[in-house]
Order: C-alpha cells, then structure tokens, then sequence
C-alpha cells in the first residue's frame, strides 16, 4: 500500500497566459499534508492481455483512460516497452474538484511504484519529466513538501522550511472547474502574494510574516463562481484565524493560526457530515 499526499497552496500567483501553450504561468509556494489516498498495486506478467485495471470507492472518480493514474500507466509501458497487466485499487479520501492535487499525487505516486518494480532507476528530475506532459502538478508531487513551484509547474525550488503547522481544512461539498475559475479571473484586480518575503518567513518560522504574505489570485473568481467558497471563508475568520484562503482553484478552503481558540470554535460551527473534508491536518516537510 502506498499513500498518496495532498497539497496546500500556500500562495498562488497568476503571472500571465502563454500565448503558444494557452497555459496560465503560475508562482506558488506549496505544502504536503497529511491528508491522503492509499493505492494498492498487483502487477501481473499477462503479455497477452495487457489491461489497466482501476477499482475505485468513489464513484465519480473515472476509472478508465480519463484517470491519470491510467495515463500514467500507458505512458510507462510504451515509454519502456513493457507488457504487462496491472490491477488498481484506489481509495479515495482526496475529494475530486478541491485544489488538493489528488489526481497529480496518484499519478506521481503510481509513477514510483512502476520505477521501484522495474528497476528503471528513474531519478527526481526524470519523474518530474514524465509527468509533465500528464499533469502540471505531477511534477511538484514527485517531492512534495514545502516547495516554490513556477512557470506552468515545471520549475521546483525546495524550501527548508522550519513551519510546522496545524492547518484546517474544509471542502463544501460542492466543487469548482479550474476552467471556470480562470476563465472569470479579473486580471487587474486579483490578489498577488509576496513569495519571496513568504519563503523567508517559512524558512525562519516567522508567523506573522507568513500570515501576511499569503494569497491566492484565483480567490475572488472562485468565490464569484462559488458562494459555498465565500461563506467558508467568511465563518473560518470569525472563529480567529489570522490565516484563512483558497488552495487551488478550489473548492476547498483552509485555515492556520498560532493560537488552539479558533481550531476549538471551527470545530463547533463546522459539521463533519456536510462537508467533504472537515478536518485539521498537520504540514509535511518532504512526503519521500
């Protein structure tokens, strides 16, 4: 069994969009939680009928070529020229649509398990390579952690950060399309957070430094396409938080503070049963 990490934005800035790849260039500072799925992988020597097979616990999860664990898998076998066939078991506690990165984090994480069972020997750098072209959090994945993530994913600068920090966390149970959430950005006016000032902060435990350079440009729009979004938001800072955003495109939301009052009130006011993830989950320094 392997467990599959999830991500917090710290920060995500939105530079620009490029015109040949029609991809938003990005300048985010990153964090693994220990929010995870777990997949369990029973490769068989079947040259014959040569499947990918994906079990899923949740339902809405694509189990075919769609799932990126999937088009990981095929790109592998062509990549090395293998046969084989492969059975999948994939539990879900990452919600779909949240800004956790579930989907990258079980590409990349799959993509280990099929080097360390071939002995391909792929290193950090090759891994971070192959998924590129699959996902662009894939490449950030292969590390996780604490890391300045840039261009469209494809540049990681790990942080020796020493925050240690109790984030909580909470999923309406509606989501967000990260198509959508771009599409509505007001370039002019959204948010931009100071990643230099922030990985400084993270690298001396600076609280107040980091509360007051993180931010998500994606916020506003979500919010606008999203009221689930904006009402999370609004009761997290009533209950203390000096650190309350968006991670991703959302639709998940997350909260930090120095003091134990306002985890002890969010618990009151927010109801594990009408979430998708209600919780408070601890930041990882490196997930390998």
């Amino acid at each position: 069994m392997a467990k599959s990490y999830a991500k917090i934005n710290l920060s995500l800035n939105v530079l620009n969009k490029s015109k040949p790849t029609n991809l938003h260039t990005l300048d985010m500072v990153n964090c693994s939680i220990n929010l995870y799925d777990t997949i369990n992988v029973h490769i068989l020597n079947d040259n014959n009928n040569n499947k990918i097979m994906i079990e899923c616990n949740d339902e809405n999860v694509p189990t075919d070529h769609n799932n990126l664990i999937y088009k990981v898998v095929e790109k592998f076998k062509k990549y090395y020229n293998l046969n084989f066939s492969i059975k999948i078991k994939l539990i879900k506690n990452i919600p779909a649509c949240s800004g956790l990165g579930g989907g990258s984090s079980n590409a990349a994480t799959i993509l280990k398990i099929l080097n360390n069972h071939f002995k391909k020997k792929m290193d950090y750098l090759a891994q971070r390579n192959f998924l590129n072209s699959i996902t662009s959090d894939g490449a950030y994945m292969v590390n996780g952690g604490f890391a300045r993530v840039r261009d469209t994913g494809t540049k990681i600068d790990l942080i020796n950060s020493k925050f240690h920090a109790n984030i909580f966390v909470v999923k309406p149970k509606s989501g967000c399309l990260t198509k959508d959430v771009y599409n509505n950005l007001d370039y002019k006016n959204m948010p931009h957070s100071n990643n230099n000032k922030l990985i400084e902060a993270l690298e001396n435990n600076n609280f107040s430094l980091i509360a007051k350079n993180i931010a998500n440009s994606l916020m506003d729009s979500a919010c606008k396409l999203n009221k689930d979004i904006l009402d999370i938001l609004t009761r997290m800072r009533s209950c203390g938080f000096e650190i309350v955003s968006l991670t991703g495109s959302g639709s998940a939301c997350f909260a930090i503070s120095e003091k134990s009052l306002p985890y002890k009130q969010a618990k009151q006011i927010f109801n594990k049963n009408d979430y998708d993830i209600c919780g408070v989950y601890k930041t990882i320094k490196t997930i390998f």
